[in-house]
């Protein structure tokens, strides 16, 4: 059995130790009293008395993981609440977790045997696997069991964040990125930071200081005005540029082309967009410092640019500039914002 946790108010992961005790195993079959006395017994040295013990579909039928929400800018979407990306978020955690373990399910575990547990104290949240991962020589790492984990995540829990058919902001990007989980990316330790705090399981909120301050790293002789990150095309749907995307764009959202159009007509070229990367972060943090509804707009940047965010993010971990100054504060203030409402 695996349990492990991520603290809500911290970066740390505080319970994560835990995944590793040996506990009583829970054998299949046992009834859900039974469980529940088993779970308490375990869990009560380390968090106390859980206040809430739920298998998957109870904690889904009582904690909300997706909201409709009504917008200035688009009429109605779909946004992650803080309890479903804490789901999200924790139950990576416990799979990471056992990986850095030297354990793996090969992918062999559903969603019955999730147990979602919280705490008296605080508002953390831990997940018990109930199905014991196999341990491995840490020399001949089975980097294809070791995605098919993460692939099963996927599988249990992406559809739970629709409504309507509609996902909320990334999620398209992070239900592919899951489902085309292979080897290469399990062992490549920026690629399991960038899923761990991927766009699409963080607040928007979060989503809108990592631009602002990474914008800080474009100004002159900032950071990284010139690295080959930012200088590139920025992958977008559009098979030109994304300046034309926002050329083409509703004419209910002005906002862009006002803040497009405000730039790129100033008579000093230091100020026009370019049509690479750089520019299209500047770009979307100008308009989220002009607009009047913030998270609306986030929201409808984060749609129409839906690859970029992602896509950037793993690029600047890949090629280690999310270490250089500004970035690196970026990067930090951006993943300690994954709690907030």
């Amino acid at each position: 059995m695996m349990l492990s946790s991520l603290n809500y108010y911290s970066e740390d992961r505080i319970g994560l130790r835990l995944a590793l005790l040996a506990a009583p195993r829970i054998e299949a079959g046992t009834n859900f009293h039974d469980e529940v006395a088993k779970i308490k017994t375990i869990c009560n040295p380390y968090i106390g008395c859980p206040k809430s013990i739920h298998n998957l579909r109870g904690f889904l039928e009582n904690n909300p993981v997706v909201q409709p929400m009504e917008t200035s800018v688009l009429d109605i979407i779909v946004d992650t609440t803080a309890q479903g990306r804490l789901l999200f978020q924790t139950l990576i955690a416990v799979i990471l977790d056992a990986h850095s373990n030297n354990r793996t399910w090969n992918g062999g575990f559903g969603s019955d045997d999730i147990r979602v547990i919280k705490p008296w104290e605080s508002k953390a949240m831990f997940i018990m696997v109930l199905k014991e991962p196999v341990e491995f020589d840490v020399r001949a790492r089975p980097l294809q069991a070791m995605a098919n984990d993460l692939r099963k995540v996927g599988e249990i829990l992406i559809s739970h964040y629709k409504i309507g058919g509609r996902l909320p902001a990334h999620f398209e990007e992070f239900e592919e990125l899951l489902r085309r989980m292979e080897r290469e990316s399990v062992g490549d330790k920026c690629d399991m930071e960038h899923l761990s705090y991927h766009p699409a399981i963080m607040p928007s909120s979060a989503r809108r200081n990592f631009l602002n301050k990474l914008k800080r790293t474009l100004e002159p002789r900032g950071s990284l005005t010139d690295h080959s990150v930012m200088v590139q095309k920025p992958t977008v749907y559009d098979p030109d540029d994304w300046t034309n995307i926002v050329k083409k764009s509703e004419a209910r959202c002005t906002i862009l082309l006002d803040v497009y159009w405000h730039n790129n007509l100033n008579q000093d070229p230091a100020f026009e967009y370019e049509s690479n990367a750089g520019g299209l972060v500047k770009f979307m943090r100008n308009t989220l410092e002009h607009g009047r509804d913030i998270c609306g707009l986030e929201q409808y940047l984060a749609k129409t640019f839906s690859r970029f965010l992602p896509s950037i993010m793993l690029d600047l971990l890949r090629s280690k500039a999310m270490g250089e100054p500004g970035a690196k504060e970026a990067w930090k203030a951006y993943k300690d914002s994954k709690s907030d409402e």
